[in-house]
């Protein structure tokens, strides 16, 4: 094998953790969008690259022996098997959290999260009924309800599913988390129409409860960052430089996959007959 071979996968993770670091200024949702492609693209690309090794590993060559080194091989067949394993046990505690029940739950502490599902919604505690005014609380439904109408749970499992394939990918999938919250903020403040109120929310809820952190729940992680950009301008939703960026990244996992093809094929028909 040549090192071209390793090519895809590597230029796919370094702009997939490029993007994590050093975000553009855009609306959240754009962001959490290529972070989700560009994750996806650099784990298919990874697990591409030890099936390859496996695959070239088993055909000999003029010697007699594989054209990758049989160490190699048995390390990217053990990696492969230990992915299958991560993957399947994140699947089923997926599956595991979201029957998680819905509604008032009778709590001291403050907390919102959103529960996806055909019987899913939004559970809240009493400790946060009893914490926030009708406003606030209003604020608190808008962005519960994002996280639904978006299917972010998607995204975050997506996430999960990345990085157990490509522990580097972590970094993305702590980026998209942000990202996603982001996008439930301002979708919230948008629909008060309070940016103000919106950040005070998220500051008083974290507060109250500072060791609450749900998954996707209303105030998660990042709170000092959510709300420094809600106290600054809203975010340009541009036409063009987001879809842009998502266009970008696809266009990135397109040409990758390519290249990805041009360059193993030959292992591939040797497989095939």
């Amino acid at each position: 094998m040549s090192p071209e071979s390793f090519l895809p996968a590597l230029v796919l993770a370094a702009l997939t953790l490029l993007l994590s670091r050093r975000q553009p200024r855009l609306h959240p949702k754009w962001i959490a969008r290529a972070l989700v492609v560009l994750s996806a693209s650099t784990a298919l690309a990874v697990i591409g690259t030890l099936v390859l090794i496996i695959v070239v590993a088993a055909q000999p060559n003029e010697g007699g022996h594989g054209s990758a080194p049989l160490p190699l091989a048995f390390t990217s067949a053990a990696l492969l098997a230990l992915t299958i394993v991560h993957v399947l046990a994140a699947a089923w505690r997926w599956r595991r959290d979201l029957r998680t029940a819905t509604g008032l739950v009778n709590d001291e502490r403050p907390f919102a999260i959103a529960v996806p599902g055909r019987q899913g919604g939004v559970t809240v505690s009493t400790g946060l009924l009893g914490l926030l005014s009708g406003r606030e609380l209003e604020v608190v439904f808008r962005h519960e309800e994002t996280h639904l109408r978006h299917r972010h749970h998607l995204y975050l499992a997506a996430a999960t599913v990345t990085a157990k394939i490509f522990p580097p990918l972590a970094l993305a999938a702590g980026a998209l988390r942000y990202a996603l919250e982001r996008w439930a903020d301002e979708d919230a403040a948008a629909a008060v129409g309070d940016r103000k109120l919106t950040a005070r929310t998220i500051a008083k809820v974290a507060l109250a409860y500072s060791n609450a952190t749900p998954q996707a729940g209303f105030a998660s992680g990042h709170t000092g960052r959510r709300v420094a950009a809600l106290l600054s301008e809203t975010p340009p939703d541009s036409r063009v430089a987001g879809p842009l960026l998502l266009g970008g990244s696809w266009m990135m996992m397109g040409g990758t996959v390519t290249s990805a093809l041009q360059l193993h094929h030959l292992g591939l028909l040797l497989l095939l007959a």
